[in-house]
C-alpha cells in the first residue's frame, strides 16, 4: 500500500513545468526517478539535503525490479562540486495484509548519504536514485534513461525480474485466479436467472485470464 500517488499525465505536465522555474538563479531543479534493480517493493524513496535530512525535496515508491514515476523537484547547485552529496530515506515495502497491521507495523527508515555524480546544467533532465541488491544506493543526473547509449552511470539498462521473482508472482497470480473460480463456480451451482447469468460471465472472464497468464515461467 504505497502512499505516494501516481500522477496523471496532466499533473505531471504540471509537475515538471514547475520545476523548470523552481529554485534560485545559482540552481537547478528536476523529478526525482527510483529504479529498483532488486526483489523487494519500497512504499518510500525520498531525497533531502544532508543539512537537513528530513527534508524531503521529492519521493516516490517503487515496485520490485521496476522503476517509479517523476516527482518534483530535487534542487541541486548549478555547477557540480567535488565532494557533494544528497541524502536518500528509504522505507521497504510493506508486508501488512490490512490497514491495521499498516499502521502497526512501523517499519524503519534507512538513511544513506549518496554521493552525487559530475553534472553539467545540461545534463538536468531527471535525478535517478537506483536501488540494487545488498542495500547499495546510487545517485546518476541526467537526460537520459538508463538503457540510452549516453546513460553516465555505471548500472546500465532496466531492471530485469530474476526467474524465480517471475515464478513467484506467477504462483501468487495463479492462486488467486483459481480460489476466485472456485468461488464462482460454487457459487453458480446456487444460483439462478439473472445472478446465474453473472457468475458464469465472471468464470469465463477468471477462465480467460488464467489462459492468458500461460505456464509456469
Amino acid at each position: 500500500m504505497p502512499p505516494w500517488p501516481k500522477l496523471t499525465p496532466a499533473l505531471l505536465a504540471l509537475a515538471l513545468s514547475a520545476c523548470s522555474h523552481l529554485g534560485q538563479a545559482d540552481e537547478l531543479s528536476a523529478p526525482l526517478t527510483s529504479v529498483n534493480y532488486t526483489d523487494w517493493p519500497f512504499d518510500l524513496v525520498a531525497v533531502a539535503k544532508p543539512e537537513t535530512p528530513t527534508k524531503i525535496m521529492a519521493a516516490e515508491g517503487v515496485d520490485a525490479f521496476g522503476a517509479s514515476g517523476m516527482m518534483c523537484c530535487v534542487t541541486l547547485p548549478r555547477q557540480w562540486r567535488p565532494g557533494m552529496e544528497l541524502v536518500v530515506r528509504i522505507k521497504d515495502g510493506t508486508r501488512a495484509k490490512s490497514y491495521q497491521e499498516w499502521d502497526m507495523e512501523k517499519l524503519p527508515i534507512i538513511q544513506h548519504r549518496v554521493p552525487v555524480p559530475p553534472y553539467t546544467p545540461k545534463d538536468m533532465g531527471t535525478v535517478w536514485v537506483q536501488l540494487l541488491p545488498g542495500g547499495k544506493v546510487v545517485l546518476v543526473v541526467s537526460r537520459y534513461d538508463p538503457d540510452h547509449p549516453s546513460w553516465p552511470g555505471e548500472v546500465k539498462g532496466w531492471p530485469l525480474p530474476t526467474l524465480e521473482f517471475r515464478q513467484k508472482i506467477w504462483d501468487r497470480d495463479m492462486s488467486l485466479l483459481q480460489k476466485s473460480l472456485a468461488r464462482f463456480e460454487t457459487a453458480i451451482k446456487k444460483s439462478s436467472g439473472q445472478d446465474a447469468v453473472e457468475y458464469q460471465e465472471a468464470i469465463d472472464s477468471v477462465k480467460r485470464r488464467m489462459q492468458f497468464l500461460g505456464s509456469r515461467p
